[in-house]
């Protein structure tokens, strides 16, 4: 048998998160998929209020509550589900279970970053359909207006704006997920005052460098000649590099942040 990765151990794992994952935040989540039928409530009283007419929230409100909502799911779904880990009754229990270090590693991320923001995203959109159907919200679907906009193109350079989008919340989520197996306590609070720490530091080593290149004129003018030379050779080619550069650094982010969840899951004691 492996003892790394056994398909009916990892299918084991799963249900016993999703179970989970329903059991402590299935409140919390339907509450959230359903806002397209509750906030037009609150949207139409403030409209009376402050403009005397009654009104439905359009494209560009129901684009601004779904971003706060999907916020809201990344920031307490890993914490209310997976934060209980660090807690030595609960974080027993899921030590006994009959999985390898990888296969919990596997199903963690996978129900945070992927199954939960698409199925999040897909009841949301259904439930913002729903309410264009009964008249508490105008203007175009949300899943439409997604698929219409997943492509951005520009000066003949299309960037998949989605697709940065959908890679940018997965990370987030993910980061918010070793927040939670790793501070026993003030599990967002930390993990975005972790983050932030972070990007000071890299901040500061990046500082210098552009402080030599913009300080020193001609290493200035030189840069930005290569770089135009650069563009301009490639520019059949540019959308492919521009995106390249995109998945790389994303791929960079992602190595790390589930690099040390894997390690903490495996160094995980009580």
């Amino acid at each position: 048998m492996n003892n790394t990765f056994d398909f009916g151990r990892f299918s084991k794992v799963f249900a016993y998160d999703i179970h989970k994952s329903v059991q402590n935040y299935g409140i919390s989540f339907i509450v959230l998929a359903i806002l397209p039928l509750l906030t037009p409530v609150l949207y139409g009283m403030l409209s009376l209020f402050f403009n005397f007419d009654w009104q439905v929230p359009g494209l560009i409100a129901r684009c601004v509550i779904f971003i706060l909502a999907v916020a809201c799911v990344s920031l307490t779904f890993a914490p209310g589900v997976y934060g209980k880990i660090t807690d030595k009754r609960y974080g027993s229990e899921y030590l006994m279970i009959p999985a390898s270090s990888f296969e919990k590693f596997l199903s963690m991320t996978l129900i945070t970053a992927v199954i939960v923001p698409l199925v999040f995203t897909i009841a949301y959109g259904l439930v913002d359909l729903l309410a264009i159907g009964v008249s508490l919200a105008e203007g175009t679907p949300l899943l439409k207006f997604f698929v219409q906009n997943w492509v951005i193109a520009e000066d003949g350079a299309a960037v998949q704006m989605g697709w940065i989008i959908t890679l940018g919340l997965m990370l987030n989520t993910l980061v918010i997920l070793l927040g939670s197996i790793y501070f026993k306590k003030f599990k967002i609070g930390k993990t975005i005052l972790a983050s932030f720490a972070v990007s000071t530091v890299l901040s500061f080593i990046m500082v210098p460098l552009f402080n030599m290149i913009i300080g020193n004129p001609d290493m200035l003018t030189i840069v930005a000649e290569d770089v135009e030379e650069w563009i301009f050779s490639h520019a059949d080619k540019i959308e492919l590099y521009l995106n390249a550069f995109i998945d790389v650094t994303y791929l960079v982010q992602y190595s790390v942040i589930l690099v040390l969840t894997y390690i903490r899951v495996r160094t995980l004691k009580h």
